[in-house]
């Protein structure tokens, strides 16, 4: 009769993943929205891209801020914020733009 080897019990089991925290949705809604807007900035100039990543912007903002893990932390509603605003000027970089080159086309 053989025994087989067990494993010590701070060892964790060879068949099994380490559980990693997964990242919660509102947090990854937040850090979309500080990409768009970001996009949307240095986007401006390609004739309406910039608008509809500023767009993408405040409606991702706007789906994250009606998450509860973000409104109840203070520096990813601020991030929330930050997207906001980069796609709000973002926006307005864009329509700025189209309003100066549509007439030269």
């Amino acid at each position: 009769m053989t025994t087989a080897a067990r494993p010590f019990a701070s060892e964790p089991a060879r068949n099994s993943s380490p559980t990693a925290p997964t990242p919660r949705l509102g947090t990854c809604l937040s850090d979309a929205a500080i990409m768009f807007g970001a996009l949307s900035i240095v986007m401006f100039w390609m004739f309406g891209f910039g608008i509809i990543l500023g767009g993408a912007a405040l409606v991702t903002g706007a789906l994250s801020l009606r998450r509860p893990d973000v409104t109840d932390d203070k520096s990813t509603s601020l991030e929330v914020l930050l997207g906001v605003l980069a796609g709000v000027f973002g926006i307005a970089a864009g329509l700025i733009f189209l309003v100066c080159a549509l007439p030269h086309f």
